[in-house]
């Protein structure tokens, strides 16, 4: 290979690079804004709020983010978990997006879709037009509910005698 070919080749890469992490226009940033919006909303119905994690990349376009960000919520969706998001088209995803984000949503207020120990609100609207909030999941009351052996818990009175009579 030449030293001219290699140059040239270099400076393509350079090129590439440079439109990649230049300035979005400010359509594209619109768009990129309402996807991250769109998903950011499964995101709190899971209790995750991580905008500087899941927000778009800064090459990337609003096709690569939304196959990106639909790849990890196609779990909660049983008619959709087995596609590859990374081949899907302008056209074929927004169908396949509304049905996986629809169904994560469901599956979000499902109490038994939850990790151990966590506990998730859920708003909604009252007749009145109010927000409301109710809190799903499992959190803490098994801890105090009689285990097993019959015991709840115990008390270290060394510990507190120790505590109590100590100097200043």
């Amino acid at each position: 290979m030449s030293i001219e070919s290699e140059n040239e080749r270099i400076r393509a890469q350079i090129s590439e690079l440079q439109r990649r992490l230049a300035p979005s226009p400010a359509a594209m940033r619109d768009e990129l804004a309402a996807i991250a919006a769109r998903y950011d909303s499964v995101d709190a119905s899971f209790g995750q709020s991580l905008p500087e994690v899941n927000g778009p990349l800064p090459w990337e376009t609003p096709l690569q983010f939304r196959q990106r960000r639909l790849a990890g919520i196609t779990k909660y969706s049983p008619s959709c978990k087995n596609i590859d998001t990374s081949r899907l088209g302008e056209d074929s995803i927004r169908p396949i997006e509304e049905r996986c984000i629809q169904d994560a949503q469901e599956a979000a207020k499902d109490p038994a879709s939850y990790p151990p120990r966590t506990l998730r609100a859920v708003k909604f609207r009252d007749e009145a037009g109010r927000e409301c909030t109710r809190w799903v999941g499992n959190m803490w009351i098994g801890d105090f509910l009689p285990q097993p052996g019959g015991m709840v818990g115990h008390l270290n009175h060394a510990l507190i005698d120790h505590a109590r009579f100590r100097k200043p």
